[in-house]
C-alpha cells in the first residue's frame, strides 16, 4: 500500500472524538514518507511503520463503529420519544412551504449540459400525471387533484383533463382549458381521432372536443370495471404501440372489465395482467405481468416498465406465448421469480437502485425510519432507506431527437421521494436488456433540494425533449404513514400546485410546433424517417387513423429504398394497418440487414404461416440467424404451426441458446405437440447432456410429454432414454 492508500485509512472519520488521533496517525506517515526522511527509510523499515499504523487504524475503526452504532440507536430512540408525545410529534412534524415557480426553478442541479425550463404552471395546471401531444403540438394533461382520495357520497370527482396551447411559439403554453371535469382519478390520455382515450378508474372513456371550444362535448364509456381500492394502483398510462393498439399499465388494483355499452357482456379479469385494446373494434387483450404506474416502448417497441423500488423491467416475453404450453406448470401470475425475474419481464437493475438526492429528509420520514430500523428492517427496503429508489414512476426511454446522441434510448424514471429524475443506459443482454447509471456516482440527471418536487412522469415532446411532470405537492405518499402520524399531516397540501418542466441541452432553440394535422398522406409517410420517436409514432398513429389507400405505394417504397431501419419497420406495420400489407412485403421484411426489422417481419409473417409456405420455410431458415433476437422469435413463431420441419428450427434454436432461459422457454412454449421429438433430438445432440443447462430444457418437455398421456409419445420419449 503506498502513500495515498495509507493516508486514505487514516482520513476516515468515524467519530468526533478520534479526529485528534487520525490527523496525528496521517501526520505521522507524511513525515515517514517525505521526501528526506523517506529516502532514509529501508523496505523493511516502512513495513513495519505500516503494520504499527494500520493496526492504530483497525483498533480506531472498530472503536469508532460501536460509537457509531451506539450513538445510532440514541438517535432512532429519541425519534421514537417524539412519535409518542402529541405536542412533541406536532412542532417536530412541521409544515414545508412550498416555493414559488420562480424561486423552484433555482433549487435544481442538473447534469452538465442541460437546464431546467418551466413551460406551465399553477393555475394553468394542476397535479399533472401523465400527458400526451396531438398532432399539432396541444399537450392533453391528466390532473390527479383528488389524490389521495376518492369523493365522498354525492360528490363528484375532482380529477380533469387539461389540454394546453403554446400560441406564441416560445416554447412555454400560454392557454389552457379545462378539457374535462369530474372524473375521479384521472391516469393516463391517448389521442386518438381528434379526441383522447382517458384512464379515470372505474373508466376508460372517449372524449372530444366537436365545437373547438376546448371542452370535450362527446365522453363516451369505453370500458368500465376497473379497481378503485389503491391510490397507488389504479390503471394508468395509455400509451400506443406500433401495432395500433392501445396499451395500459392496470396495476394492482384490477378489475373486471366489461365494455361501457355492454353492462351484461362477460367480464374480463385484468387482476395482476396489462391490457391493450384495439381503438376501432374496441376489443380489449390480456398481455402482460402488471406492475405499478408507468411503461414506455423503445423504438423499436420493446416494452419496459417500472416499480416503486426498480428503475426499469423489459418485458421480454409477450402475452399470450407462455399459455400455449398447458403442462409447463408456469406461474402465469409472474410470481416465478427464479433468482432473476418473472417469467415474462426481466429486472434492468440487479437489487434495489442507488440514488443521490440533496433534498432534506422529510421529518415523518425518520419517524417511520426509526420505527422500522426497530423492528428489524434493512436500511435498503422501502420506507427504510433514502439512498436507494422507493417511489419510482412514469419509466420512460428517451426517443428524441434534441439530446446528443449518448442519450438516445436511456430510461428514465422519476424517483419522487428522492425529488431527482434519474437515467439509466441500457446495454443488450442477449435477447433482453441490462442497465448502468447513466451518470456518475454521487449526481443524477436532474435533482432539487426542494421536497416539494415530485416528478412522477415524462412525456418525449414534438421539440425532440423530455417534459417533466411534477406534482409538486408536500406529501407524496400516502400508504405506509405510521398512525401516530397522519393526524398531523395534510395529503391534500398541494393540490393546487402543479409545474411541467422542459429539460434541454444549453443553447437549445424552440422549433416552430408541429402541424402534422395538415399533413397530406405523402407528407406523413415521409415523417416515418424522422429522427425523433414522436413524430414516427404520430405520423403512423395518423396514416393509420385516415385509411388513405393512397399512402400504400408510398409504403411499399419507403420499405424497399429507405436506408432507415425505423422508417421499414414503421412501413411494414402502416401497410398492415391498411389492409395492403401482402407475402412480398413480409419477404422483404425477412430478408432486411437489421435485425429489428427482421424481428418485426417475423412478429407479422406469424398468423400467415400456416396457408403460406413460401413464408414459412422463410421463418424457418431464420433459425440460424445471428442474431439472438431474430432466433427468440422465430422460437416463439414456430409453435404456431404444425409442421414436423418446425422441430429441427426450435432443436437448432435449442441447440445454440441453450444457456439462455428467455429462448428456452420460448421454445419450451413452442414444443406442446413436438415435445417427444424434440426431447429425443436433444438427446442426440453431442454433447448437449453433459451441459448444466439440459435438465432445464429435458425436464419440462418430459414433464410434457407425461401430461399429455399420449402413447406413442410416451414411447418415442422411453425409447430415446
Amino acid at each position: 500500500m503506498g502513500a495515498g492508500g495509507l493516508r486514505a485509512l487514516f482520513q476516515v472519520g468515524r467519530c468526533e472524538k478520534h479526529k485528534v488521533l487520525e490527523r496525528a496517525g496521517s501526520t505521522l506517515w507524511d513525515a515517514l514518507s517525505g521526501s528526506k526522511v523517506g529516502n532514509l527509510m529501508n523496505k523493511r523499515k516502512s513495513f513495519l511503520v505500516f503494520r504499527v499504523l494500520s493496526g492504530v487504524w483497525i483498533v480506531l475503526f472498530f472503536s469508532c463503529r460501536q460509537e457509531s452504532l451506539e450513538t445510532a440507536e440514541d438517535h432512532y430512540k429519541k425519534i421514537v420519544d417524539i412519535s409518542r408525545n402529541e405536542v412533541a410529534l406536532h412542532e417536530y412534524l412541521k409544515k414545508v412551504p412550498p416555493k414559488d415557480p420562480a424561486e423552484a426553478l433555482k433549487t435544481f442541479e442538473t447534469v452538465d449540459g442541460f437546464r431546467m425550463v418551466l413551460v406551465a404552471h399553477e393555475p394553468m395546471v394542476q397535479e399533472p400525471v401523465a400527458a400526451c401531444f396531438d398532432e399539432n403540438g396541444r399537450m392533453y394533461v391528466a390532473e390527479l387533484r383528488s389524490y389521495p382520495y376518492q369523493p365522498g357520497d354525492g360528490e363528484e370527482g375532482r380529477g380533469r383533463v387539461r389540454l394546453l396551447e403554446d400560441t406564441n411559439g416560445d416554447g412555454r403554453f400560454d392557454v389552457s382549458h379545462i378539457f374535462a371535469e369530474g372524473l375521479i382519478w384521472p391516469t393516463g390520455v391517448a389521442v386518438w381521432k381528434g379526441g383522447v382515450f382517458v384512464s379515470a378508474p372505474p373508466d376508460i372513456y372517449y372524449m372530444k372536443d366537436s365545437d373547438g371550444d376546448g371542452k370535450a362535448d362527446i365522453r363516451e364509456t369505453v370500458f368500465t370495471g376497473f379497481g378503485v381500492t389503491n391510490e397507488q394502483q389504479m390503471v394508468n398510462n395509455l400509451i400506443w404501440g406500433v401495432d395500433h393498439k392501445v396499451y395500459a399499465s392496470t396495476g394492482g388494483d384490477g378489475g373486471y372489465i366489461r365494455p361501457g355499452d355492454q353492462p351484461d357482456a362477460e367480464p374480463i379479469s385484468v387482476y395482476n395482467r396489462d391490457f391493450r385494446f384495439d381503438p376501432v373494434s374496441r376489443i380489449l387483450e390480456l398481455t402482460t405481468q402488471t406492475f405499478q404506474f408507468g411503461h414506455s416502448f423503445d423504438d423499436w417497441y420493446n416494452r419496459y416498465v417500472c416499480t416503486a423500488g426498480s428503475s426499469g423491467r423489459h418485458v421480454v416475453m409477450p402475452g399470450g406465448y407462455l399459455q400455449r404450453n398447458p403442462y409447463l406448470f408456469f406461474d402465469m401470475h409472474g410470481f416465478y421469480w427464479d433468482g432473476h425475474g418473472s417469467l415474462e419481464v426481466n429486472p434492468l437493475v440487479p437489487g434495489s437502485t442507488r440514488v443521490y438526492k440533496i433534498s432534506p429528509l422529510e421529518r415523518w420520514r425518520t419517524i417511520r425510519e426509526a420505527r422500522r430500523v426497530f423492528a428489524g428492517r434493512s436500511n435498503r427496503s422501502a420506507g427504510v432507506g433514502h439512498d436507494y429508489q422507493t417511489a419510482g414512476a412514469g419509466v420512460q426511454v428517451y426517443r428524441g431527437h434534441a439530446y446528443p446522441e449518448q442519450y438516445r434510448g436511456s430510461i428514465f424514471i422519476g424517483a419522487n421521494t428522492a425529488n431527482l429524475f434519474h437515467r439509466r443506459v441500457l446495454e443488450e443482454d442477449g435477447v433482453t436488456f441490462k442497465s448502468v447509471r447513466g451518470e456518475p456516482e454521487n449526481s443524477e440527471f436532474v435533482r432539487s433540494n426542494d421536497n416539494w418536487f415530485r416528478p412522477v412522469n415524462s412525456v418525449n415532446a414534438p421539440d425532440g425533449t423530455l417534459y417533466i411532470l411534477d406534482m409538486y405537492r408536500e406529501l407524496i405518499e400516502a400508504a405506509h404513514v405510521p398512525t401516530r402520524v397522519v393526524k398531523h399531516l395534510d395529503f391534500t397540501r398541494g393540490q393546487e400546485h402543479g409545474r411541467i418542466y422542459r429539460v434541454e441541452p444549453l443553447g437549445f432553440k424552440v422549433p416552430p410546433r408541429p402541424r402534422l394535422g395538415e399533413a397530406s398522406i405523402q407528407e406523413l409517410v415521409g415523417y416515418l424517417e424522422h429522427p425523433s420517436g414522436w413524430w414516427r409514432e404520430t405520423a403512423h398513429r395518423l396514416i393509420f387513423e385516415r385509411q388513405n389507400r393512397s399512402a400504400v405505394s408510398a409504403l411499399i417504397g419507403l420499405l424497399k429504398d429507405s436506408s432507415k431501419p425505423l422508417a421499414r419497420m414503421h412501413a411494414l406495420w402502416s401497410l398492415d394497418g391498411l389492409g395492403a400489407l401482402e407475402d412480398v412485403h413480409l419477404d422483404q421484411g425477412l430478408n432486411d440487414n437489421s435485425p429489428g426489422v427482421r424481428v418485426h417481419a417475423i412478429q407479422l409473417a406469424e398468423a400467415r404461416l400456416k396457408r403460406s409456405r413460401p413464408l414459412f420455410l422463410k421463418v424457418l431458415a431464420l433459425a440460424r440467424d445471428r442474431n439472438p433476437r431474430v432466433r427468440f422469435r422465430v422460437a416463439l413463431a414456430l409453435g404456431q404451426v404444425r409442421d414436423h420441419r418446425a422441430i429441427a428450427g426450435l432443436v437448432q434454436i435449442a441447440e445454440k441458446d441453450s444457456a439462455d432461459r428467455w429462448t428456452r422457454n420460448a421454445v419450451l412454449s413452442s414444443s406442446t405437440k413436438m415435445a417427444d421429438r424434440i426431447f429425443s433430438q436433444l438427446l442426440e445432440l453431442d454433447g448437449f447432456v453433459s451441459k448444466k443447462e439440459s435438465k432445464d430444457w429435458l425436464g419440462p418437455l418430459a414433464r410434457t410429454v407425461g401430461a399429455r398421456n399420449i402413447s406413442s409419445e410416451f414411447q418415442r420419449l422411453t425409447r430415446a432414454v
